[in-house]
């Protein structure tokens, strides 16, 4: 087992390069992954984990999630709280006055975050009261709702990892300095396959394997599968 207690402050502080080459060595595309002054920020594109209007993980999913897992694990020591965010996208324009749309829409949200949560949980990399499942609906929305690709966009699974003694802020806060472009220099954005990351010139190179193990996928695929799949919902 990890020594958690006894991980530096500077393992955190490159955690977002080690994820980003393990997703890369996994073969996940187009996850940004996002080191801010106290947490790291990782945003996975929905249909990574769930199929249409379900909250049951794909077994590709669960595999996703066992690799980001051992990834942060070297760093767990310096983590105070993950926040796992799910999040739909708004397809009709009485979706936030329509009570049945209102219900479906919550519901689906919070069972996908509470699903991650529980995988990511049973892997037993960092402390369960470290980890925290928000479902924000369709009501953060980060592209336009009008069209298909903004939809796709804001069907989305969002991990914020707080550094100890990280001050929690509005997610909207977040946003605004991703989009500012303060931590362009240590944001990556996948390509699915093995390749350097860059910080400033220095080069990271992708030398390991990330670890796959199909038993422990296996598993969560069972605790997944008690979910039944949710249909006509807003998602």
């Amino acid at each position: 087992e990890i020594a958690q207690e006894a991980l530096q402050a500077e393992d955190v502080n490159e955690l977002y390069l080690t994820i980003a080459e393990s997703l890369n060595q996994a073969g996940v595309k187009e996850a940004t992954v996002i080191r801010g002054d106290d947490y790291t920020y990782v945003s996975f594109a929905n249909n990574v984990f769930f199929g249409a209007d379900s909250s049951v993980l794909t077994r590709e999913g669960q595999a996703v999630l066992y690799t980001f897992a051992k990834a942060i694990a070297p760093a767990a020591g310096g983590i105070e709280q993950v926040n796992i965010m799910s999040h739909t996208a708004k397809v009709t324009d009485n979706s936030q006055i329509n009570p049945q749309i209102i219900r479906k829409d919550r519901i689906l949200s919070a069972m996908r975050s509470a699903e991650v949560c529980i995988y990511f949980q049973q892997q037993n990399v960092i402390k369960p009261e470290k980890l925290v499942d928000i479902s924000y609906g369709e009501y953060r929305p980060i592209a336009d709702n009008s069209t298909e690709e903004g939809r796709i966009k804001n069907r989305r699974i969002e991990f914020l990892l707080l550094d100890n003694g990280a001050k929690e802020r509005d997610l909207n806060e977040y946003y605004k300095e991703f989009k500012s472009g303060e931590y362009a220099n240590t944001t990556v954005v996948t390509v699915g396959e093995s390749q350097s990351s860059s910080q400033g010139g220095e080069t990271v190179p992708a030398d390991t394997e990330a670890p796959v193990d199909t038993g422990a996928a296996d598993a969560g695929a069972e605790d997944a599968g008690s979910v039944e799949k949710m249909q006509n919902t807003s998602e």
